[in-house]
């Protein structure tokens, strides 16, 4: 057994983080951390590497008792324990091979096997090629997969990643996470990453999730069996460019407490659960958006039908008016004179309306 706790307690001086903590963690397995933020994830993590003593309870951590931890013995614990920080912690004024080589340097290694060992974890992390640059000419995703080489330079038995996600976009996130994963199968390495992404336990198969909250550090596995199966968090790559122009991937997030994960799972109930309503029947938005349509044409037929007999009633004026001017009439002396004044006759104007 590589850790295990039986009632343990971390405090912050006088101040309780976690009471009563169990713990078991096996070679090759994959744990996640979850939790808001200020619950005991960063505080538990040091506990394994002894960074934060604990309060109460017993803990053994690779054979060590971790209540009787001496200055001596430290530095053989740490060895074999890797860790990766959400900072990333790269030496900025250094390339990728002297970060690396420090801690070589650091723990005993010999200069010739130095090189050769580099190579190997760059490799490994996909970082081939990089050693010559400084972490400012790198990527965030590129930076934190120097910092996990870093963490397995020493092959140690557990990598211990605190946020590692955290700086890092959700595809990002996404990969360095796949990444860990595969140092677990190929190397055996147990992981213990804390995290506030519920979506990425998805992509680890059998992994245990423990959940940090009101001062409980609680097994919860459980109850993710259902929404680990569940959900993709990021859809395949296209096999093709043609699908790929037509679908982006999606990736899909959420926060880690114990409570969102009840709300997970009960949103994933209410999607099987048929509908307490006929589906049949009309909505009252559906309703009323008909009632309106129905106003509105309603509206336009009445404009429509006074339009038009506003039409036959302006052609019945100007057809009377024709009418009486086609009646011989005798002009009056005033009117022959006025005539005789006009150049051209009046002419009666038809209006239809239609034209305008």
């Amino acid at each position: 057994m590589l850790i295990e706790y039986n009632k343990v307690s971390l405090n912050h001086g006088n101040n309780p983080i976690l009471k009563n903590i169990d713990f078991k963690m096996d070679e090759g397995e994959f744990v996640f951390i979850i939790g808001s933020v200020g619950t005991g994830k960063t505080s538990f993590l040091k506990s394994i590497y002894n960074e934060l003593e604990i309060a109460d309870g017993k803990a053994m951590v690779l054979g060590y008792d971790m209540s009787k931890m001496s200055h001596k013995k430290l530095p053989y614990l740490r060895r074999q324990c890797g860790i990766v920080f959400q900072d990333f912690k790269l030496l900025t004024d250094r390339t990728v091979y002297d970060n690396l080589a420090f801690v070589l340097k650091a723990t005993d290694w010999k200069k010739e096997n130095i090189d050769a060992r580099i190579s190997e974890v760059l490799k490994s992390v996909g970082m081939e090629g990089k050693q010559n640059m400084r972490p400012h000419e790198l990527s965030g995703g590129e930076q934190q997969r120097i910092a996990i080489a870093r963490a397995i330079l020493n092959k140690p038995k557990i990598i211990i990643a605190d946020e590692p996600t955290g700086n890092l976009d959700a595809a990002t996130g996404l990969s360095i996470v796949k990444l860990l994963q595969e140092i677990v199968k190929n190397s055996g390495t147990s992981v213990i990453m804390s995290t506030h992404n519920l979506g990425f336990l998805q992509e680890v198969d059998n992994c245990r999730v423990y959940s940090c909250e009101k001062s409980e550090f609680v097994d919860v596995s459980h109850k993710y069996t259902q929404l680990i199966h569940k959900k993709p968090v990021v859809e395949e790559k296209a096999e093709t460019k043609a699908e790929e122009e037509e679908e982006t991937p999606i990736v899909y997030e959420t926060s880690g407490t114990a409570k969102d994960i009840d709300k997970e799972l009960e949103m994933m109930k209410m999607e099987e659960i048929e509908p307490a309503y006929d589906v049949n029947e009309k909505s009252e938005v559906e309703t009323a958006a008909e009632s309106t349509k129905t106003e509105v044409v309603t509206e336009a037929e009445n404009a429509e039908t006074d339009s038009s007999e506003e039409t036959v009633a302006e052609e019945i004026v100007i057809n009377s008016q024709k009418e009486d001017d086609d009646k011989p009439q005798t002009p009056s002396a005033d009117e022959e004179k006025t005539e005789d004044k006009q150049e051209k006759p009046s002419e009666t104007i038809r209006f239809d309306m239609d034209d305008y």
